[in-house]
């Protein structure tokens, strides 16, 4: 269980079940790819991630449907810290596909990481007053 995590262990099980059965998929991916499989980061939760001169991962969110036709949402976030303290976090995000079958997971993936590879610094986004950003689907 991460930290601060309030309920109790059948919870905690019953939240993080839709993750590990796909672990396999995204173990697999994150060890073809070299990237690094993060679990547990925020909640159950699932990411993948990676930095060159920027900060990248894809999260895979469970949508809360169980059962055999469990489905997942896959996200991008890209970010670069730039140094100036007044705007230092240039970010750019996006949603890949909602409504993803673990059957369609690992081409999901691999559309996801081909589109966060392509982004450059360029792309990203300077900082916005919070909440004004919306994440667009790509």
């Amino acid at each position: 269980m991460p930290n601060g995590f309030m309920g109790s262990a059948d919870e905690w099980k019953r939240m993080e079940a839709p993750y590990i059965r796909i672990d396999p998929i995204l173990t697999a991916f994150a060890a073809r790819h070299g990237l690094e499989l993060q679990k547990n980061y925020r909640d159950a939760d699932r990411s993948l991630r990676w930095s060159d001169e920027i900060n990248r991962a894809i999260w895979v969110h469970f949508m809360g449907k169980h059962g055999p036709s469990e489905t997942y949402e896959v996200s991008v976030i890209a970010f670069q810290d730039r140094g100036d303290p007044r705007s230092p976090r240039y970010i750019k995000s996006g949603i890949v596909a909602d409504g993803v079958s673990v059957d369609e997971l690992d081409r999901v993936l691999e559309r996801a990481r081909r589109i966060l590879a392509s982004w450059t610094p360029s792309d990203l986004d300077p900082p916005t007053p919070k909440g004004a950003r919306v994440t667009p689907r790509l």
